[in-house]
């Protein structure tokens, strides 16, 4: 579990120059825009989420959808948009949840959390790092199977092809 002092110190150690990449920290109320600013910057080379359960993954949608690289573990919600097209999917364990993060409503006795297989990130996220030819290929193929199946034209005809009959 990332603690505040967990990530202070790699932050300050990112800072004296070692060999992480630089950190940048975003807080605070950002607009749509500026959000959407992220993911076609061109010093973001990728989105990663090594998430353990996403209801849906709105963020990883939207970089999807902006045509960035998505690196993320292949497990949950994300993946009914994801199977559009291809990602750079981490392998994962799945594990039950911590007893003392039950609370008989989000997570009930038996839930299971995906854990990212930590070498298999670092096998990735370093062959991404070396070449990402092939995964920015992919996100762009995924930018327009995204757009594709989820326009507001595209909705509307399926709500049209499943509703029309029964609101006529």
């Amino acid at each position: 579990m990332m603690t505040r002092n967990l990530l202070t110190n790699v932050i300050n150690e990112a800072r004296r120059g070692s060999k992480f990449p630089k950190v940048h920290l975003l807080h605070g109320d950002m607009t749509d825009s500026e959000v959407a600013a992220l993911y076609v910057h061109p010093q973001i080379k990728a989105l990663v989420s090594l998430t353990r359960g996403e209801g849906y993954g709105l963020p990883i949608l939207e970089a999807a959808a902006s045509g960035l690289p998505v690196i993320a573990t292949g497990w949950s919600g994300h993946l009914d948009f994801l199977k559009y097209g291809k990602y750079v999917s981490i392998y994962y364990q799945l594990r039950d949840v911590h007893e003392s993060r039950i609370d008989n409503n989000i997570f009930v006795p038996g839930s299971r959390w995906a854990y990212a297989d930590e070498q298999d990130f670092k096998k990735r996220i370093t062959k991404f790092r070396t070449s990402s030819a092939t995964p920015r290929e992919w996100a762009n193929d995924l930018k327009v199977a995204l757009q594709d199946n989820f326009s507001l034209e595209h909705v509307c005809k399926l709500y049209d092809n499943t509703l029309g009959d029964y609101l006529k």
